[in-house]
């Protein structure tokens, strides 16, 4: 009993320990944490843009016939500070068409999140202020639903972060439903 009582107390100030950690090294980095979740969530609403724009036969047009143009001056919209976010976000990656952008931008921003939650904690709302333009709505959520290849890592991640108070129930209790019935948030469209 006594041993049971020695190995809880041992885990219990590591485990409060890897939390102040967490939540010193975000209170240092909340900035460039911040921007990077922002610039994830913009180029998550952009691929959803190109998502839902294929069904529209002018837009499919501009962005088939000339994807760079496109990126360049819709998605980076010729802004020196938008471009260098996404330049240092996609590394070498250069996109070649819009089904190109979507896939990567889903894929990044899963990987992304996993390297934020495991080194700062889950960025809910109550960790991390954010507000946007318009409206929107910024949920990290987002950015599991779009791809299903990092769903077991998140889940066992996302358990984690729940129990230590990062990741709001209701947060954890929809990635849960999403994640048993293996829902993926697409919209059905042509290919290029």
């Amino acid at each position: 009993m006594k041993n049971f009582i020695l190995v809880c107390m041992f885990f219990s100030v590591i485990f409060c320990n890897a939390q102040t950690s967490k939540d010193s090294l975000l209170t240092k980095d909340y900035n460039l944490i911040k921007s990077r979740l922002m610039i994830m969530h913009y180029l998550d609403t952009v691929a959803m843009k190109l998502m839902v724009m294929a069904g529209n036969d002018d837009e499919r047009e501009k962005y088939s016939t000339d994807f760079k143009s496109y990126y360049t001056e819709d998605i980076l919209k010729n802004n020196d500070m938008l471009t260098s976010y996404v330049y240092s976000y996609f590394g070498k990656y250069k996109p070649k068409s819009r089904q190109n952008f979507i896939d990567f931008v889903f894929e990044k921003n899963a990987e992304e999140l996993i390297k934020i939650t495991e080194k700062y904690g889950y960025p809910s709302l109550k960790r991390i202020k954010i507000s946007l333009e318009d409206g929107d709505i910024f949920n990290p959520l987002n950015f599991t639903i779009r791809k299903n290849s990092h769903d077991k890592k998140l889940l066992r991640l996302f358990k984690k972060e729940n129990a230590t108070g990062n990741m709001p129930d209701a947060d954890y209790n929809a990635f849960k439903i999403l994640f048993q019935k293996n829902v993926q948030f697409e919209i059905i469209v042509p290919r290029e």
